[in-house]
């Protein structure tokens, strides 16, 4: 003799505007109890924002309604940061670059120096998107910088951590590595 058990598969769909009052029976059919469950939870964390105006560095998380505001990391003046590789990079963002710096547009929000004096746009305001993980952190990326190696355009992710201590008053951002023509750095925050 065989043994019989019922088998509840749960449907969960994206509500943020509905209020979560659990799952709903929709019917049984051979054994199979179905349900729908509408609530936010089944909703992507990540919420992007194209736009090309200062309000792309604030994004709002649409479980919590937390409001994440980066406007306050563009500095009057440009960051410098060690490219390992030889030169660096000057960046800014939630703007465009403060000084102005040859070969790289008034868009710019990083441009890579070389010891060679061949500079490069990796990112521009024209396109950005910033957007939200499940893990807590956020990404800010920049596209539409210079041609890479007759290649792609040369784009930059800036990826925001929230660590227990942080040695830099305030913190600074560092570069992490480069795959492809993406350069991506931490910036850590509080």
């Amino acid at each position: 003799m065989g043994t019989v058990s019922d088998i509840i598969p749960i449907v969960c769909h994206c509500s943020v505007s509905q209020p979560q009052n659990g799952p709903t029976f929709e019917f049984m059919l051979d054994g199979l109890y179905h349900f729908t469950w509408r609530t936010p939870y089944a909703c992507p964390v990540n919420k992007d924002e194209e736009q090309s105006s200062s309000s792309s560095c604030v994004i709002t998380d649409p479980l919590t309604n937390d409001v994440i505001n980066f406007t306050t990391l563009h500095r009057e003046q440009d960051l410098e940061i060690p490219y390992p590789k030889k030169g660096k990079f000057i960046v800014n963002v939630c703007g465009p670059l403060v000084s102005s710096v040859d070969g790289c547009g008034k868009d710019a929000v990083v441009c890579q120096l070389t010891p060679e004096g061949t500079n490069h746009s990796t990112g521009s305001l024209s396109s950005v998107t910033l957007s939200r993980h499940q893990d807590g952190t956020a990404e800010l990326v920049y596209e539409g910088g210079d041609s890479c190696n007759s290649g792609p355009e040369r784009k930059t992710v800036f990826l925001f951590v929230c660590p227990e201590q942080t040695t830099a008053d305030p913190p600074l951002p560092y570069y992490v590595n480069e795959t492809e023509c993406t350069y991506n750095f931490v910036w850590p925050t509080r």
